[in-house]
């Protein structure tokens, strides 16, 4: 079974509303960003970016990671590449030029777009000062 860590509130959204629309069952591990958390450090925290059993999976302490099998992945668009191509049915490349092609507009969208898009959310919500990489 594929393994999400990740919570909603992250780029994890993206890889777990991905293997909803193939209809790939997974098992979904919130972890939330320790810099969220009043107290990482407690010993009620909740499973966070800096606490040894995440850091296990992924050392560089970041949402999203995925694990299938003994490959783990990091980083959204890797998992979400990865994710169509073996389980995406119609949703994944027919063929080489095709892969090409949507690596090519996954690239574009992630470079592009979303700087834009994070921004109109953040002015959306009323936190025009937000910092977009967190």
């Amino acid at each position: 079974m594929v393994t999400i860590y990740g919570v909603y509130r992250s780029r994890a959204s993206r890889n777990l509303w991905l293997a909803g629309e193939i209809g790939l069952p997974v098992e979904h591990v919130p972890v939330t960003q320790a810099y969220r958390l009043p107290n990482p450090d407690a010993a009620d925290a909740p499973v966070h970016t800096r606490s040894a059993a995440f850091l296990a999976v992924n050392p560089n302490g970041r949402i999203p990671a995925m694990k299938d099998g003994e490959l783990v992945l990091c980083e959204s668009l890797a998992i979400n590449l990865y994710l169509a191509k073996k389980y995406g049915g119609a949703l994944g490349p027919r063929d080489v030029p095709e892969d090409a092609l949507m690596t090519q507009w996954a690239i574009w969208a992630m470079t592009e777009a979303e700087p834009h898009t994070i921004q109109i959310l953040y002015n959306a919500t009323g936190n025009p000062n937000a910092d977009a990489s967190k």
